[in-house]
């Protein structure tokens, strides 16, 4: 029997391939001049190129002897266009319309059982070879990303011991750490990208995008990189079908790298790592986290990364710290006058201070007033002092992982010889460092905020808060405790403690807060585009009303005291840490030493 088969594109070359194994003569009518005859090379002889509905390409496919005519168009005006010309024009006796369902009647009757189901297995392998690449994938691949999506804490990464892989790898060629090429992406990395809609929730979100539109979007990493591992994957089969060794050669070298040609070197040091992208994304794609493998890369193999960010980090590995000389930290913590625990040595609480809070001598009011504080509450607890080093969050970020490493290890054999209790700090990203990297080094520690140290002491009745002026807060949530660690309330219900206070809320708070700028290595690294994200947070808090901005974290401190200034909004914003608002909620006005910083309500 010879069939002619109109359209289709997979299935009815799928279609075909099966009427010929079943001994029928065929002839196809295929509009797309795609390379049909290099993926099926059985069907060359058969194939004619053309517009299924034309009376030519019809009488050139050999309509006129056909016994059967199968049209698999996606168009219902198409197949009964077709249907008409091949019984009116031709004489065809036999027109089978939409065989697109293998099932249905007609196409049971005329082409048999055994050709039917070897259409429905031709539609089954359509759509498991079709619809990774098509604009529908998201149906499956959203609710497939969603179940498989990351359970353990967002601070947590995926890492590899980078000493033992350098060990054992044979050649630099064999030690492979981040992603540099598209084809090094996991298969949770491809299927993140494969569940993007672009919807746009990332970019509305993104501070970096609302900073400038130019420079960095989570929507557009997603989608580069989608293209990228599609355009690895186009060259693959072109070289398994024969095609030109070294014009396949060039072009593959030219989409080898990441950074190059998906994007240029700058794109990926924008993003603040604040995961408000992540936050907000209904497919739960880990836009930061596939972010930091390339990072990783770029620092470690391929030496690239902004000249701030590489100072800081020579200060850190050859200091201990990105600020200066450790011997500054010991002369503070002796002036602080708390205890240092030794090794071998026990407490309740080890205060972890933190670098900023230390060696900025604006941020140590902080580390100060919280001392103060655990003193009122009778808490037995004491610093590290010449033995506390950075935490390597620096490091982390800005994707030196293998000097993170090197510090992690260090630390968490430091922490272990005190006994202790709780560890607590006053910042959230040594707190997310020791709370939830270190678990990965052995370093399973009891890791506490001082935020929520606060609200405990509050609601026990510890601390009572006597004392306040009739102004107005809004708390600024640091990405690193609320983002990452879900802590939104605590800080909150320590503010809403104090006499008179009257708690607002930003355009952008809770889930949804504006980072300070400072994240993802930016408190030490100026890229200078566009508007400042941390003028941008202070606009918000103006917007709302306060006078005083109230934060739990020592970067974000230091960012909205800066853009305050330059806002000219330091004679009626306010920034103060919460430990810092506590005190003087228990402490009359009068006995404080009048401040720089107490300005009068607006």
């Amino acid at each position: 029997m010879f069939v002619l088969i109109i359209g289709g594109g997979k299935v009815g070359l799928n279609t075909a391939r099966q009427l010929l194994q079943l001994g029928h003569e065929i002839a196809l009518v295929e509009q797309r001049k795609t390379r049909f005859d290099l993926i099926y090379p059985e069907l060359e002889d058969s194939l004619v190129f053309g517009d299924g509905t034309e009376i030519w390409v019809l009488e050139k496919a050999g309509i006129g002897r056909a016994d059967m005519v199968v049209a698999v168009t996606g168009d219902d005006e198409d197949n009964i266009i077709i249907s008409q010309i091949s019984k009116l024009k031709f004489g065809v006796p036999k027109v089978v319309a939409r065989v697109n369902n293998p099932f249905n009647q007609p196409t049971f009757d005329l082409l048999g059982v055994e050709a039917t189901v070897c259409a429905a297995t031709s539609m089954l392998r359509m759509i498991l070879h079709e619809l990774p690449v098509h604009k529908f994938v998201h149906l499956l691949s959203l609710p497939s990303n969603t179940f498989l999506s990351k359970l353990k804490p967002r601070g947590e990464m995926i890492r590899a011991d980078l000493e033992k892989m350098m060990e054992t790898a044979e050649s630099e060629a064999e030690l492979k750490i981040g992603v540099q090429k598209a084809d090094e992406f996991t298969w949770k990395q491809r299927l993140d990208m494969d569940t993007c809609i672009s919807c746009g929730r990332c970019e509305e979100i993104c501070p970096a995008y609302m900073a400038n539109k130019e420079t960095f979007t989570p929507r557009q990493l997603i989608a580069r990189l989608k293209k990228s591992v599609h355009d690895i994957k186009e060259l693959q089969e072109n070289r398994s079908l024969g095609s030109p060794a070294a014009a396949v050669g060039a072009e593959a070298a030219q989409l080898a790298d990441i950074v190059g040609s998906a994007f240029d070197e700058e794109f990926i040091w924008h993003c603040r790592t604040c995961t408000a992208c992540m936050e907000v994304c209904p497919g739960l794609i880990e836009h930061v986290d596939t972010l930091m493998e390339i990072r990783r890369n770029e620092v470690l193999i391929q030496g690239r990364m902004p000249p701030d960010a590489a100072r800081a980090l020579k200060m850190l590995e050859s200091l201990g710290n990105p600020f200066g000389p450790q011997s500054d930290r010991v002369d503070w913590v002796d002036e602080l006058g708390v205890r240092v625990v030794g090794p071998g040595e026990k407490c309740d609480v080890i205060y972890w201070i933190g670098c900023c809070a230390t060696f900025d001598p604006q941020k140590q009011k902080i580390a100060k007033d919280l001392c103060k504080l655990m003193e009122r509450c009778g808490i037995d607890f004491g610093v590290l002092g010449a033995d506390e080093k950075c935490c390597g969050d620096p490091a982390r970020v800005i994707g030196q992982e293998l000097l993170f490493q090197q510090i992690a290890k260090e630390t968490v054999a430091l922490l272990k010889s005190r006994d202790f209790k709780v560890l607590m700090t006053s910042c959230p990203h040594c707190y997310n460092v020791l709370k939830n990297e270190y678990k990965q080094f052995g370093g399973d520690f009891n890791v506490v905020h001082h935020s929520e140290f606060l609200h405990e002491m509050v609601w026990n009745g510890t601390l009572v808060p006597k004392f306040g002026a009739d102004r107005k807060y809004v708390y600024h949530d640091p990405c690193y405790l609320g983002r990452y660690q879900k802590i939104y309330d605590s800080p909150r219900e320590v503010i809403k403690s104090i006499p008179k206070a009257h708690v607002l809320e930003m355009k952008n708070h809770h889930a949804k807060s504006m980072c300070c700028g400072g994240g993802g290595g930016h408190y030490w690294m100026d890229l200078k585009k566009g508007e400042r994200i941390n003028n941008l947070r202070v606009k918000q808090a103006h917007d709302s009303g306060a006078d005083t901005i109230v934060t739990g974290c020592a970067y974000c401190l230091h960012m909205l005291e800066d853009s305050v200034k330059l806002l000219n909004h330091d004679d009626t914003i306010r920034v103060i840490d919460l430990a810092s608002l506590m005190l003087e909620s228990l402490e009359e006005k009068k006995k404080n030493k009048v401040s720089s910083e107490d300005v009068k309500p607006a």
